[in-house]
Parts: C-alpha cells; structure tokens; sequence
C-alpha cells in the first residue's frame, strides 16, 4: 500500500481567496491557482492507480499520517 503524503500550502488557497488589485496580484492569483489544480490532478491520479493520497496542513502532517495509518490498519487494508 502507497500512501502519498503532500504538505499543503495553506498562503496559495489564501492568495486565491484574495481579489487581485494589481497586475502582479493577478498573476499570483494565477499561478496560485494552477499550483493547487496540478496539485488536485496529481492526487486524484495517484488514487486512480490505487495509492492513498492525502494533503495535510503542515504542522499536522505527522500527526495526521498516524490517524491515516491506524484507520487503514483497523480496516485490515496492511
């Protein structure tokens, strides 16, 4: 079993929560977005191909990679 654990990036979601003011800001926005959606695209092909993808919040990643693990290993996944 794959378990794909991405840290998330929680200034990009901000960053394009924001209404860009300036030309430079929508650019940002931009590419802030596109970052999120390759993200989004990355992680739902590798759960197409079987893996356990996740993003977690930093801070909470090694924390939350242990909730993940002892809720496969309660299901009998291992």
């Amino acid at each position: 079993m794959v378990l794909l654990a991405v840290v998330g990036e929680p200034e990009l979601r901000a960053l394009v929560a924001r209404k860009p003011h300036s030309s430079t800001g929508m650019y940002q926005h931009v590419a802030a977005q596109e970052i999120i959606q390759r993200r989004e695209i990355l992680l739902r092909r590798m759960r197409e191909q079987g893996a356990l993808a996740m993003e977690f919040l930093p801070g909470r990643l090694s924390a939350e990679i242990v909730n993940q693990y002892l809720q496969i290993k309660s299901k009998g996944l291992l």
